[in-house]
This record gives structure tokens, C-alpha cells and sequence, in this order.
């Protein structure tokens, strides 16, 4: 005969096991969700910052393709465990990560086909400013000028002046006071203003117009 205590003791399910495991598994991933979730937006603050560049950083490009990679690489991770059905989770997190894989090197072949010019001269301001006068591009030849300041990955960068391709190299090229730029091109004499902090210019773009 079985005793009282035996036969009030519960009976366990191999139904409320498994539910008890989903539960558990529900709880460990919510924290990963919202961890990857975070990421992912601190990848899009990142891109959108890039991609308007307030204080023109020479390496905006670079900040905003590790951006990308962060934005799409998390989104995969959020959808793969988010609280749906297993082929929605799957497709979604297959699409987040396999758009970041196309635009990703879209990003980074813009940014070297861009390239960075042939230096040809420069001249420095006593804050650390600079002023180089360079063909740009690997593939047409512009003349340009480039305002620039500091050094590395925050360097600031802007266009001053763009001639038109084959054109003309600007002549002397330097600071004229007043947060100005001054230069000629051939008999023509051109100045342009910059704000310090973020060296924001009024440029003169002169590609597609041979008499401006």
C-alpha cells in the first residue's frame, strides 16, 4: 500500500519540463536582446553622425562603415532571438546580416576610390592648421585645396576650393586672418571664409565651370 506521503508528493510532467526550460531560456535571452539591441543602436548613432559629419573628420568614411558593420551584425543577433517563430527569426536575422555584408564593402570601395589626392604643396597657420594644394583622384585629375587640422583617426578635413579637371594649380595659397583663406588661380584672386571649430567652408567649386 502506498503511503500518504508518497502519494502527495507531485508528479512532474515531461510538458511542464520542457515549459520550465523555455521560461529559463526566454530569461537568459532577454539580456543578450537587449544588449544587442543597444549595440545596434549605438552602430546606427555612429552612421548617422558619419554620414553628417558636423565637425568634418577626414575619416568620417571609416567611422561610418563600422558603424554599418555594428548596425547589421547586432540586428542579426536581435532578430535571431527575438520572441518569434522560428522561420520569421531565422529570414529576418539572413536579411539584417546579408544586407550589412553589401553594403558594407559598398562603403569601403567608395572610400578608396575616392582617394586621397597627390600633395603637391602646403603651407601651416600657428594654430596647427593646414593648407595643402593637391590633385585630386586616381582616376581625373582635379586641382584642390583642403583645409585641414590634427592628425589621426578625429583629423578634421574640408574642401576650400575644386578647379575644373586638368585645370590649373591654385598659386599663393595661405591664411589671410580672420579665420579666411586666401589664393589665385591664374590672374584671378580668391578668398574664402572657414569657422574655426568646425571648419566648415564657404568653398569655391569651380569643376564643371572653367570661368567661375
Amino acid at each position: 500500500m502506498r503511503s500518504p506521503a508518497l502519494s502527495a508528493r507531485p508528479v512532474v510532467t515531461v510538458g511542464a519540463m520542457t515549459e520550465r526550460a523555455q521560461l529559463r531560456g526566454a530569461g537568459l535571452r532577454l539580456p543578450v536582446v537587449l544588449a544587442s539591441t543597444s549595440a545596434a543602436a549605438g552602430g546606427a548613432l555612429v552612421t548617422g553622425l558619419a554620414i553628417m559629419n558636423p565637425f568634418n573628420l577626414a575619416h568620417a568614411g571609416t567611422f561610418g562603415t563600422i558603424g554599418v558593420a555594428v548596425l547589421f551584425l547586432f540586428l542579426g543577433v536581435t532578430f535571431a532571438l527575438a520572441p518569434w517563430c522560428v522561420p520569421v527569426r531565422v529570414a529576418a536575422a539572413i536579411a539584417a546580416v546579408g544586407l550589412g555584408a553589401i553594403l558594407v564593402p559598398m562603403s569601403v570601395a567608395s572610400h578608396v576610390i575616392g582617394g586621397t589626392g597627390r600633395p603637391v604643396a602646403s603651407t601651416k597657420a600657428a594654430d596647427g592648421s593646414d593648407l595643402v594644394v593637391q590633385r585630386d583622384n586616381w582616376i581625373d585629375e582635379w586641382p584642390v585645396i583642403r583645409l585641414g587640422r590634427g592628425s589621426g583617426p578625429l583629423r578634421q578635413e574640408s574642401l576650400v576650393y575644386y578647379g575644373p579637371m586638368y585645370g590649373e594649380l591654385p598659386s599663393d595659397v595661405r591664411f589671410a586672418g580672420d579665420h579666411q583663406i586666401a589664393f589665385s588661380v591664374g590672374d584671378r584672386d580668391y578668398t574664402s571664409t572657414y569657422d574655426p571649430w568646425t571648419l566648415e567652408v564657404d568653398p569655391i567649386d569651380c569643376q564643371y565651370d572653367d570661368d567661375c
